[in-house]
């Protein structure tokens, strides 16, 4: 397959050693990979944020990642997770101004520490021409370091980003969760608060049906899961005035997934 001569990433033009594949609206690069088989999928236009994407971009952008992990695991028979990450905006660490999403092969044992990828990611970049911005690096506790709040406290949470749901309760892997943590209703997806935030206002945005990985979710539930996380992504940064997050979703246990119920996290930076 012949590649565009107008195929670039941020200021950067690649070359076709560096494109795994493409198509009209997205297209797979291997740039300087954190763990074998780690590959950037991008939009073919060149915009700063998943929210500048149509819904025709953003649908066809994780078509191509949900490709990139099918076969991924069909080639490599190693591969048991995935990382997929999303730096949103340059105070989230991106490296370059083009929306990008990282999706990072997972193998027992392949880093000493589970979360560890985090900062691989974040020292990450494209080119060694390219700098990554001087963020602020996100620090990510172990679980078990990390205090559960009270219903009461993220009752009061949910009300800041959305009017109450209605519901009782909702199934989140083997919990029922307060209906009064979650925010933001689509038809095929919830967002919730998280019981062990990592900054003010990291939330969950889940598929109502309990999937244990994104692999588990037919196409409509697919699409409306990212379609959501860009959704309520908005609504929380316009709540903290502010205008980047990260986004990410550890896919499957060896990737660091605790509940076995595919979920976005999103959290503001």
């Amino acid at each position: 397959m012949m590649i565009s001569a107008s195929l670039v990433f941020g200021s950067l033009r690649l070359s076709p050693s560096q494109i795994e594949r493409y198509d009209a609206w997205s297209f797979v690069a291997q740039l300087r990979p954190i763990l074998r088989g780690h590959v950037v999928v991008a939009p073919q236009r060149s915009v700063r944020r998943l929210g500048e994407l149509t819904d025709q971009e953003l649908d066809a952008l994780f078509a191509m990642v949900r490709n990139v992990q099918a076969a991924s695991i069909a080639r490599d028979a190693s591969v048991t997770a995935f990382n997929v990450a999303i730096k949103d905006g340059p105070e989230a660490g991106q490296p370059v101004p083009h929306a990008h999403v990282h999706v990072v092969p997972r193998r027992p044992n392949d880093v000493r520490r589970n979360d560890d990828v985090y900062g691989m990611l974040d020292a990450w970049s494209p080119d060694e021409s390219v700098v990554v911005p001087p963020t602020a690096p996100l620090e990510v506790p172990d679980d078990d370091s990390r205090e559960p709040r009270t219903p009461e406290t993220m009752a009061d949470e949910a009300r800041l980003y959305g009017a109450a749901s209605g519901r009782k309760t909702v199934s989140f892997g083997r919990f029922e969760v307060d209906g009064r943590q979650v925010f933001y209703e689509s038809p095929k997806s919830l967002a919730i608060v998280n019981l062990k935030p990592i900054v003010p206002g990291h939330v969950l945005v889940i598929p109502k049906r309990v999937a244990p990985t994104l692999a588990d979710l037919d196409d409509l539930e697919y699409v409306d899961l990212w379609r959501s996380a860009r959704d309520v992504a908005k609504v929380v940064l316009d709540y903290y005035g502010k205008d980047d997050a990260n986004l990410a979703v550890q896919d499957g246990v060896d990737a660091g997934q605790s509940v076995p119920h595919a979920h976005v996290h999103i959290l503001p930076r």
